[in-house]
């Protein structure tokens, strides 16, 4: 597997497989690398989704911020890159402290997740790039997100950190959310770009921002963007 070293003002330089986001190197390590790799990772999904659809491009906060990452055509975002697909919620650290959503001030969430898309005849996994909007996100977590049927715990580790109360979705769980909720089409998303899958041993380990593509049409997503999302 090619490993990314910790990024540097010249990321030509540093980094000669640039664009490339590895999901471990995210979540695991050193805390301070790790809050650096978490900052490149966030200046490349930015970046594409700015160069994409011709959105202008904000501040970037540096380290742990738990209220939101950057900006990105005027509006707070949070961003969430994993390797297993359907949308994980962290609303609480594993003692109970408040985090994640339940902090937050940012307006959407951007996710990375791997996903399927018809290329063709065929359907093909590749890596998705959607928007949630908070306020959706809320409606999903209630009031009482302890008590929820899709409460998952982890436990601190030295590795990982703190540790983490959050709530897991498939993507099946999504569409029947986002049905109950009233939404469109039954989604509680907007689908935005597509990119490459890295893979190791055949898992998906991260993912290849070089060539990223539309999911539809870069027209039909300014058309839905215009009337839905930035309003």
């Amino acid at each position: 597997m090619i490993r990314v070293p910790v990024p540097h003002t010249n990321d030509q330089q540093y980094f000669p497989e640039k664009k490339y986001i590895f999901v471990k190197s995210l979540y695991e390590g050193e805390r301070l690398s790790r809050w650096k790799y978490v900052d490149y990772a966030e200046g490349i999904v930015q970046n594409a989704m700015a160069e994409m659809f011709d959105l202008g491009v904000g501040q970037r906060t540096e380290g742990y911020s738990p209220e939101y990452d950057y900006y990105l055509g005027g509006k707070k975002i949070e961003q969430k890159v994993s390797a297993t697909d359907g949308l994980s919620l962290e609303y609480a650290r594993y003692d109970g402290t408040p985090s994640g959503l339940s902090v937050t001030e940012s307006d959407y969430y951007i996710t990375v997740t791997p996903n399927m898309s018809m290329h063709g005849s065929e359907w093909v996994k590749v890596g998705k790039v959607r928007m949630y909007k908070v306020a959706d996100l809320f409606r999903i977590m209630g009031t009482n997100p302890d008590d929820s049927p899709y409460k998952k715990v982890y436990e601190p580790s030295p590795n990982t950190g703190p540790g983490s109360r959050c709530l897991s979705f498939s993507e099946k769980d999504l569409k029947t959310l986002a049905g109950t909720l009233g939404a469109k089409k039954n989604q509680l998303n907007i689908a935005c770009l597509e990119v490459g899958l890295l893979r190791e041993k055949g898992k998906v380990v991260g993912y290849d921002f070089n060539f990223p593509e539309y999911c539809g049409t870069k027209e039909s997503w300014l058309k839905w963007y215009t009337k839905n999302l930035f309003k």
